[in-house]
């Protein structure tokens, strides 16, 4: 089900996941949960390997360490050359609880009542927030292809109409595009859709209407895909956190908790690159995938509501 979920992944897999964050530890040989919050949820994990140990903490450092785990309320089984997680939940665990909210839409509930509820001594206000968001795709990826759904501007090399295959690959210090198009780049491209039609990109393997898109080298290897200019109210769009067939009011409440988890990632940007993960690190931004009138009505209907603490 939505809630449980099962991640199978090699030693060697895991270990070039790892190698990211603790490549002194070597070829992982075991991982050991040392600390977990009230919740369950890890907050420290020991990775031990044949080059010595060390402890990784923080929810969103494990996660991304281990390639994007949907939580860190799991147990971990290591089974000959492979290691099984085996998980709960979906996201950090912290703020709005998704399967109460929608019990108490059921009951009746509105949107406010539900986060007052979640959101202990929080109230739900209407204020001016960003429309410049950026949001990471995908990182250290060899190749991503893009398929164009209209005319399609690679900035400074050139446009292709619909239909269109470009790929793009980290070849030593450079990025070399290929297909529809063909240049050889040092840095990053920027490309233009928004407007005439949607284009796919993959990984991750999902559509974008909105924004524009920044493919350039990641200085861990391979490419980085971030899509930038992008409206609160578009952003939000292209969230799949919650299914669009639940109450209008849980849908509210929702489009206003993920309002207000946006806002503080932009407000805290920064030098970096990006504001949020695109994936279940932050929020699942999933294109047009789940962008159906349940779900744009409820971002429509709570149009600049976030929630404060007095």
């Amino acid at each position: 089900g939505r809630f449980r979920w099962e991640e199978k992944m090699s030693t060697s897999d895991l270990t070039t996941r790892i190698s990211t964050e603790v490549p002194e530890v070597g070829r992982v040989k075991n991982l050991i949960a040392k600390q977990r919050g009230v919740s369950g949820r890890i907050g420290v994990l020991t990775v031990v390997g044949d080059k010595g140990s060390a402890d990784v903490a923080g929810d969103l450092k494990i996660r991304r360490m281990l390639g994007g785990l949907r939580s860190t309320l799991f147990e971990i089984k290591k089974d000959g050359d492979s290691f099984t997680f085996r998980g709960a939940g979906f996201g950090h665990g912290v703020g709005m609880c998704q399967m109460g909210a929608i019990g108490m839409a059921n009951a009746g509930k509105s949107h406010k009542q539900i986060l007052g509820h979640y959101y202990s001594g929080a109230t739900v206000v209407t204020q001016p927030v960003s429309d410049d968001l950026k949001v990471l795709l995908a990182e250290r990826t060899g190749t991503f292809t893009l398929v164009t759904g209209g005319t399609t501007s690679i900035l400074g090399i050139g446009t292709v109409g619909p239909g269109a295959t470009i790929t793009l690959t980290r070849s030593g210090p450079n990025m070399v595009i290929s297909g529809a198009l063909s240049a050889t780049v040092g840095g990053p491209v920027l490309v233009q859709y928004a407007g005439a039609g949607d284009l796919r990109v993959s990984p991750p393997g999902y559509s974008y209407r909105y924004g524009i898109l920044a493919v350039g080298p990641d200085a861990n290897g391979g490419l980085r895909a971030v899509v930038g200019g992008l409206g609160m109210q578009q952003y939000l769009y292209g969230l799949g956190e919650m299914p669009s067939s639940w109450p209008t009011e849980a849908l509210k409440a929702q489009a206003t908790a993920s309002r207000t988890f946006a806002q503080k990632r932009r407000n805290g940007r920064g030098s970096a690159d990006f504001d949020l993960y695109g994936s279940v690190l932050h929020q699942a931004y999933t294109g047009t995938k789940y962008q159906v009138p349940a779900w744009t009505g409820a971002v429509d209907a709570t149009t600049g509501r976030v929630v404060t603490h007095s």
